[in-house]
């Protein structure tokens, strides 16, 4: 009884991060948006997004292998002079 308690609680807290996670990034784009009209910004690029690999040796000499993705990136030019990249 205590673990299918334990498994509810923890499958409802999951949910509720899930649910902030996406009210925030709503919020985010919503302020862009807003924010991008109102500075007339204006597509000056864009990026793919990158995929990089290296491996190493770790402290034990065993092997590490590292993969980091950079997403991909529109850039653009406001009235306000700076280049902003979302």
């Amino acid at each position: 009884m205590i673990d299918k308690l334990f498994f509810g609680a923890l499958l409802l807290i999951a949910a509720m991060v899930l649910l902030m996670e996406f009210s925030v990034d709503r919020k985010r784009r919503h302020e862009w948006e807003t924010f991008k009209t109102a500075n007339e910004c204006k597509v000056i690029s864009k990026t793919d997004s990158v995929r990089l690999s290296g491996s190493s040796t770790g402290t034990s000499d065993q092997p590490v292998n590292a993969q980091t993705t950079t997403p991909s990136k529109t850039g653009w030019i406001c009235k306000d002079g700076i280049t902003y990249y979302k």
